[in-house]
């Protein structure tokens, strides 16, 4: 069996806690997780103790890779998972379901006591609104790293609490994350780039992000400080 963190375990109870029909009783539920904390830990331990409880779970992603890896790890809880999914077999039969969202809308679907959407910050589309509608009575789960659309509105709409875990500080305090060592080689001038809802301007951003200064920057300094080392750009 996998064995989770204590702050896992405090994120499961508070999910729990707000569906309760005894305490919050609330339908919708937003957890936030930050990246490489576990968030398909947490649910694939919420997704175990409803299904001991003979519960139908939906599992809801974007991409057919998510649902690959979703289901190896419910594996690791004993939970078998059929897949919905292009160019896949279904097993309509299995009480938990991993589906991608485009395949989903494609066919029929399944029951479900709890929907669960992986990188829920996605769920604006119309596709994924209709599943409120398909499932009046189930249980949602929305959880994602930014509770925060691209266009920078929130999900008051869909969800009725945010259930957020620590601050980032505090993965990196007690080693959960790799630390981080930040460097900067120079410093653009954003002066001139509007802000929208918090946010700057992604076009005009873009703009200076991309001057031909900077990205000679950027390469002299990997030749500098990372050369030779695995690099994500």
């Amino acid at each position: 069996m996998v064995q989770l963190r204590t702050y896992q375990h405090e994120g499961i109870r508070k999910i729990f806690e707000a569906w309760d029909p005894q305490r919050g009783n609330l339908m919708n539920v937003l957890f936030q997780m930050p990246t490489g904390t576990g968030k398909t830990t947490v649910f694939s331990e919420i997704v175990r103790k409803a299904h001991a409880k003979n519960k139908k779970v939906l599992i809801v992603v974007h991409r057919t890779e998510l649902v690959e890896q979703i289901v190896e790890r419910l594996a690791q809880f004993h939970v078998h998972a059929g897949i919905i999914s292009a160019n896949i077999k279904p097993q309509p039969n299995a009480d938990v379901q991993a589906a991608t969202i485009q395949t989903l809308s494609r066919r029929q679907y399944p029951p479900a006591d709890i929907a669960i959407i992986d990188e829920c910050h996605h769920s604006k589309a119309d596709t994924y609104k209709t599943l409120w509608e398909i499932y009046p009575d189930a249980r949602f789960l929305g959880v994602t790293a930014t509770p925060v659309r691209i266009n920078g509105e929130g999900f008051d709409d869909l969800f009725n609490i945010l259930i957020p875990l620590e601050k980032l500080s505090y993965f990196f305090e007690n080693k959960f994350l790799a630390p981080i060592k930040h460097l900067v080689r120079s410093i653009p001038d954003l002066s001139r780039v509007k802000q929208r809802m918090r946010d700057y301007d992604i076009e005009m951003l873009r703009n200076v992000m991309l001057d031909n200064s900077l990205m000679a920057n950027l390469v002299e300094s990997y030749k500098k400080r990372a050369s030779g080392k695995k690099t994500i750009v």
